[in-house]
């Protein structure tokens, strides 16, 4: 066999890495959403709103895939592009904007 059988064992190997990555991720983000959670429930009713600004979409997928559904963004457009695909996997997510809104973009928000 050739080198195209070195190649598809490289890449095996490098999908292999990516998905146990990606389980990390997922695993150390569901973790952490829960001792937030856990820490913050009691009296009264507390919200965790996370903000998703500047953070990955394999970080976002992998806070989905925990179960928040409670987001932050501060830039219409952004959260347009980010969560416009998104909404009709997760019907149930909640978009807050947070900070100062141009009126020129108040009607997209």
């Amino acid at each position: 066999m050739g080198s195209g059988s070195a190649d598809n064992g490289q890449r095996f190997r490098k999908n292999t890495w990516q998905m146990t990555q990606d389980d990390n991720l997922a695993s150390m983000i569901a973790t952490n959403l829960a001792e937030v959670k856990d820490r913050i429930s009691g009296p009264g009713q507390t919200v965790l709103v996370a903000v998703s600004k500047r953070q990955p979409d394999e970080r976002i997928d992998a806070c989905l895939a925990a179960g928040h559904r409670v987001f932050g963004e501060n830039r219409v457009q952004e959260a347009q592009q980010r969560w416009g695909p998104r909404r009709p996997r997760y019907p149930d997510l909640k978009l807050h904007l947070i900070g100062p809104l141009q009126t020129n973009k108040a009607a997209d928000a």
